[in-house]
């Protein structure tokens, strides 16, 4: 199941390996994985949810960190930005501190640039619902009883809409209650108080705005809800007071929707308007608005990213950026 590319070692002994290998755990929809990047791509890297899942899981990282310090790595990982060659510490258990959470897709808006909507088919939710995959909170605290997870942890939320998801609220209280550092994406139409209580805990959340005009959000999310995500974003920035630089707003790159210098001014007034410290600039790389047959990223939507880096200092934001698109665009190549 694990093909394997040979890599020379260096009489050092060093090995190409990365963090995630030999920390990381991906909560999918269907099964753990080590990570959620973009080269690790695909279900060859997926232990189905079973009765001994996670033991199959450790057994399979360890077998994956052996051949890494005998010169091979994964196939999936072998173009991966994160895969690095040095003198690693030595390795016996597996903890893991860093984790991903994709264990569902509901939404209630359809971005053109979703990477669920091959699953979804644009369904829109409004109401509140479990995943339809897995109980994850019921394992998330089997793991976390079991030791299997660092004193200290990283925590990502990258599947559907959390505010629609359920158990979201007691996932979150959880991770919060042993203080892991948590990142939370919304899309902002709802708004969920805990959201605001994390902020001050000094966890981080992202809202993808992606725009600075109502009609152009509507061509983007496929919903009216411009107005709704602008209110949440002023009561997210009020209640969480002097830690309301933790709040980041996204604007992601779109051919033919969103990639202009107008539409780009637009959004970083209002944000400007709204008070917000951190500005997440971003391309499209690796969900469906993309076609990964092409070389990479065209130089329209090159010069603009750069431009809206430039213009996000010139209006005194603090820039934040994916290191992964940095090297898309230094490779011009999304693989």
């Amino acid at each position: 199941m694990y093909n394997l590319i040979v890599l020379e070692r260096d009489k050092n002994l060093k090995y190409k390996c990365c963090s995630n290998i030999r920390n990381g755990l991906n909560f999918t929809r269907t099964g753990l994985r080590f990570c959620n990047k973009l080269s690790a791509s695909g279900q060859d890297n997926i232990v189905p949810y079973c009765n001994d899942f996670y033991s199959k899981f450790k057994e399979i990282k360890h077998s994956i960190i052996e051949n890494c310090r005998k010169g091979m790595v994964p196939d999936y990982c072998k173009n991966c930005i994160y895969l690095e060659e040095k003198d690693w510490d030595e390795f016996d258990e597996v903890k893991i501190n860093f984790i991903e959470v994709f264990h569902w897709n509901q939404c209630n808006c359809a971005c053109v640039y979703c990477g669920n909507r091959g699953e979804t088919h644009l369904k829109i939710t409004t109401k509140k619902c479990k995943s339809e995959f897995v109980d994850l909170y019921k394992i998330l605290k089997l793991f976390i009883k079991q030791n299997y997870f660092a004193d200290k942890v990283k925590v990502s939320f990258v599947g559907g809409e959390p505010t629609l998801l359920k158990e979201f609220n007691d996932i979150l209280k959880l991770f919060m209650k042993h203080n892991y550092n948590m990142h939370i994406l919304t899309n902002g139409i709802l708004y969920e108080k805990l959201f605001a209580k994390a902020l001050t805990k000094g966890n981080n959340m992202t809202i993808s705005l992606d725009c600075g005009s109502s009609e152009t959000f509507k061509k983007l999310k496929n919903v009216d809800k411009f107005n709704d995500v602008v209110k949440n974003i002023k009561r997210y920035i009020k209640d969480s007071g002097e830690y309301s630089r933790n709040l980041l707003i996204k604007y992601i790159l779109i051919e033919g929707i969103n990639d202009n210098k107008e539409e780009i001014i637009k959004w970083l007034d209002l944000c400007k308007e709204l008070g917000v410290s951190i500005l997440h600039p971003t391309i499209e790389f690796c969900h469906s608005a993309v076609d990964l047959s092409k070389t990479g990223p065209s130089d329209h939507i090159i010069e603009l990213y750069e431009f809206m880096k430039e213009k996000i200092k010139e209006y005194g934001f603090i820039l934040n950026t994916y290191d992964f698109v940095e090297v898309i665009i230094k490779n011009r190549r999304y693989r």
